[in-house]
């Protein structure tokens, strides 16, 4: 790293920076202090933010060590984001479950048409702010989010190899959106939906079961498949929720209660099956219920339900029954109990509006004699 000389004076967004010390520059109009660096024949030029010569100093010497890790390679000055991205993906990709990573290369196909012709180290903030404008004006809010989150991992991994030195989206908040609610079933449309899937011959079997399944225990639809006879535990009236090969969505197995309701319906399924099931076999021998639940809603005339909103109903009764969040969410397999309060906070606030109206218990009152 070397400095520039000690005479030298130069602007930089309009401030005039005269050098005070080794790297060290001040704006001559606001009094703000800079660091200035080259390596490698690139010039670095950041502010500490601060007036504070004391402050600037140690700002100056973590951000001296910082350069000091950078990579010297002449190929990594010039690599394309796009090129950086893709090598990325193939290292970190071996690490996501098959689902994240194919998001992850859907976000960076759709990075590619705005950031093909930007080299990795020539994208700054105001590029990504840039992106983000035009991108959602093309795509919901949702879409931008896992998009600004690949990049800024993108990056952070860059930083980690010695490429970069600081996140060029690290200080970029997510776009917010307008959050769905989510659809529940109410329990008549529930029973409907039951009721019309039962009507379908006997090759439907599994997938009715399914549904219920879903319904009854709260698991996502690729915990409940992978659900093996050996994972449920009838004497301690538990299952273990493991999520098969691809794991759980938090990659942590969980145990559910054999809630009454579940039991019954695994007790029901046992004396379906044509033989007798072995340990290792899964409960439901298919993949999904979504055919038989779209023809069932049809016929019946109810919104188009998918798996997730089995889940949802699962939550729904769940809170009317009272039972509190934090409980709800070990049995959904959050990590975080808010996730639950934020999803179905208006569930419980109408509960509690219902069950008020029950509040309606008066001291008896004192008949008083009017006076002679």
């Amino acid at each position: 790293m070397q400095a520039k000389p000690n005479d030298y004076v130069g602007n930089h967004r309009n401030q005039t920076l005269a050098r005070v010390a080794e790297n060290l520059y001040k704006s001559i109009q606001s009094g703000r202090y800079y660091a200035l660096f080259e390596r490698s024949g690139q010039q670095y030029r950041r502010s500490l933010k601060t007036t504070d010569r004391k402050l600037a100093d140690r700002r100056l010497a973590d951000l001296r060590s910082q350069i000091g890790n950078l990579r010297a390679d002449p190929a990594m000055r010039i690599v394309g984001f796009v090129e950086y991205a893709k090598q990325w993906i193939g290292l970190h990709g071996a690490l996501l479950k098959p689902k994240s990573k194919k998001r992850r290369v859907s976000a960076i196909n759709a990075l590619t048409p705005y950031f093909a012709k930007k080299r990795l180290r020539d994208i700054v903030k105001h590029d990504v702010e840039d992106w983000i404008s035009k991108r959602l004006q093309e795509v919901n809010p949702r879409t931008v989010v896992l998009e600004l989150e690949t990049m800024k991992m993108i990056f952070k991994h860059a930083i980690e190899a010695g490429i970069l030195l600081t996140n060029p989206a690290g200080t970029i908040k997510r776009p917010k959106g307008k959050k769905k609610k989510p659809v529940i079933p109410t329990r008549e449309q529930f029973c409907r939906l039951i009721e019309e899937l039962r009507k379908c011959d006997k090759r439907a079997l599994p997938a009715i079961f399914l549904t219920e399944y879903l319904a009854y225990s709260g698991c996502r639809l690729s915990e409940a498949t992978e659900t093996l006879w050996e994972n449920i535990d009838f004497k301690a009236k538990t299952i273990l929720v493991t999520g098969g090969r691809g794991g759980t969505k938090s990659n942590r197995e969980r145990t559910i209660p054999l809630f009454p309701a579940l039991e019954q319906l695994l007790n029901r399924r046992q004396v379906e099956l044509p033989v007798p099931a072995k340990s290792s076999d899964r409960v439901f021998p298919i993949k999904n219920a979504k055919t038989a639940m779209d023809n069932a809603c049809n016929r019946a005339g109810l919104p188009k339900f998918n798996h997730h909103s089995l889940r949802h109903y699962f939550c729904s009764n769940a809170i009317e029954e009272g039972v509190d969040f934090l409980t709800i969410s070990r049995w959904l397999g959050h990590v975080d109990a808010t996730l639950v309060a934020s999803t179905y906070g208006h569930l419980r606030d109408k509960h509690s509006d219902e069950m008020a109206q029950r509040m309606t218990f008066t001291a008896p009152l004192q008949v008083i004699d009017p006076p002679a």
